[in-house]
């Protein structure tokens, strides 16, 4: 009878040892794929806002402050949501990178695109100075941003690679490609 009970309690042991990641957010992630997806499911609402913001700003730059300050409320708590996810198998690399890139969108929707709609406001009426400005600022952040996108896409690489995952292309590439073409 002895034995029984030691063999119970050996195999609950390593059930409990082989148990998905389980985030403080309350989603488990059964599979690296899982994994990968909560983050770029995340990643895929962000750059759909700064993209509806893109044509927003470019009709009715009113309006397109108040979208700011909606984002800037959800990109924190995506921000929450990922920092809320465990290390995947002991590696944070991936979802650490996720969050320096969401912390750069906020900053982004609470301030930085905010001062550009001024310097675009006060260029379309007709200030001379405000250009420089305008064009020394979307060049901070598109380097910024090219540095953060690097960091996470070589993250998200390695991840894929530790976890014998296949990348494929998501499919809002094209999206940005044509509205940085505008």
């Amino acid at each position: 009878m002895k034995n029984i009970f030691i063999l119970a309690i050996a195999v609950t042991c390593l059930l409990a040892c082989k148990e998905s990641p389980k985030g403080r957010n309350g989603v488990t992630y059964k599979t690296p794929v899982q994994y990968n997806d909560y983050i770029i499911t995340r990643q895929n609402i962000v750059v759909k806002k700064m993209l509806a913001f893109g044509k927003m700003a470019g009709t009715n730059p009113d309006s397109a402050i108040k979208m700011l300050d909606a984002f800037a409320i959800e990109t924190t708590a995506m921000i929450r949501e990922l920092q809320d996810m465990p290390p995947y198998q002991g590696d944070s690399l991936f979802r650490d990178a996720a969050v320096k890139s969401f912390l750069f969108y906020k900053r982004v929707f609470e301030k930085d695109y905010k001062e550009l709609l001024d310097l675009k406001m006060r260029m379309e009426k007709g200030a001379d100075s405000v250009e420089n400005a305008m064009n020394e600022l979307t060049g901070r952040l598109s380097s910024e941003e090219e540095k953060r996108d690097k960091a996470f896409q070589d993250a998200q690489e390695k991840f894929a690679r530790n976890n014998h995952l296949q990348l494929s292309e998501n499919t809002l590439s094209k999206e940005i490609e044509k509205a940085g073409q505008e």
